[in-house]
């Protein structure tokens, strides 16, 4: 609990780090605001993401509270972290294993891909409901995270995930098919279609990219599958193992299908939380014997390659409780659109 808090503040307090995500959200919750303060209609500030309402709904209830933007992300930012630390706690055997491979996989991501991110922590509040078959609540938790991000559909499987261990090579021959369809192109181009439906909203996100070959995605996806092959049969029959291979199972061939795609594989970060629950697993099981420096090793280089290839947008790091921007910081200079901002973090 400490350890996630401190991770919340950290995130939140930042000053727009993380890329061009942060000002489209903070666009929209300056507009929601004036709205709230009568400027303009609540409707018109809604339409960018009218199948989200969930997601504009947080932004009513925040602003409210404050018209400031920092204070909406860091807000928003602690009720992420609180879902993170609720799901772990509740789906691992070890959660401080857990915050381990969280903070290679997906703690970088926290900093800019606000909405993706916050509805990945709600759906992962569903799993409790599969272990219990209680399809309700479960629907209710995996609704709730399509409205906040509509990419949250992809979490509906869960609930039929098998809950006795199959045959092994079943798990390999869908790794080896979703490759071949990851190849060919096919998903990657029906993601472009989805991602284009509104050319106005991803115009600068490139979400409708289709690049070359993801190696990355590759490397992970053998990496993890390696560990789920090594200790499928020696991993336990519990509801949270199950759930934890299974989920990992899809998020590997999730990257696999996307793996000529530049943004394809973010879908599959709905599926982390199995990964959480898997290692946890594994080197929980004290029969095993085994000692995590090899694991430690490789999340620590998962680690360090975001924050080399992602630069600027990270460092240096910078609260927004000191005035002024970070030098080179080329995101701020395309696309900050109130410099207000730049002298008084708390004119609004």
């Amino acid at each position: 609990m400490l350890s996630m808090t401190l991770l919340a503040i950290f995130v939140g307090i930042s000053d727009m780090l993380g890329g061009y995500d942060r000002y489209i959200y903070a666009s929209l919750f300056d507009n929601i605001a004036d709205a709230v303060d009568g400027n303009v209609s609540i409707l018109t500030t809604f339409y960018l993401y009218k199948t989200e309402l969930g997601y504009c709904l947080w932004n009513l209830l925040v602003a409210q509270i404050t018209s400031n933007r920092y204070i909406f992300i860091l807000l928003t930012t602690l009720l992420m972290y609180f879902m993170f630390y609720r799901a772990i706690k509740q789906n691992t055997e070890n959660p401080m294993i857990a915050l381990v491979i969280f903070m290679a996989l997906t703690f970088f991501f926290s900093f800019t891909y606000l909405r993706q991110m916050l509805a990945a922590s709600i759906g992962w509040q569903a799993l409790q409901y599969v272990r219990k078959k209680n399809l309700k609540m479960f629907l209710l938790w995996v609704g709730l995270a399509i409205t906040f991000h509509n990419s949250a559909i992809i979490f509906l499987p869960v609930y039929y995930l098998p809950t006795k261990k199959i045959k092994i090579s079943w798990i390999t021959t869908a790794f080896v098919v979703c490759m071949l369809i990851g190849v060919s192109g096919i998903a990657s181009s029906l993601f472009e279609v989805y991602a284009s439906y509104d050319v106005e909203r991803v115009a600068h996100a490139g979400y409708d990219k289709v690049e070359g070959f993801r190696w990355e995605y590759l490397a992970e996806a053998f990496f993890f599958f390696y560990f789920i092959k090594k200790y499928y049969y020696r991993i336990g029959t519990d509801a949270v193992s199950l759930l934890g291979i299974y989920l990992s199972v899809v998020f590997c061939c999730i990257l696999l299908v996307f793996i000529r795609s530049e943004n394809g594989g973010r879908l599959g970060w709905f599926y982390l939380i199995g990964l959480f629950s898997l290692f946890s697993s594994i080197y929980s099981n004290k029969s095993l014997r085994l000692k995590p420096h090899a694991f430690f090793i490789v999340c620590f280089c998962l680690y360090f390659r975001i924050v080399i290839s992602w630069g600027i947008l990270l460092s240096p790091y910078k609260t927004f409780f000191t005035p002024g921007v970070r030098e080179g910081d080329f995101i701020e200079r395309k696309y900050e659109y109130d410099h207000n901002y730049d002298s008084n973090k708390f004119y609004r």
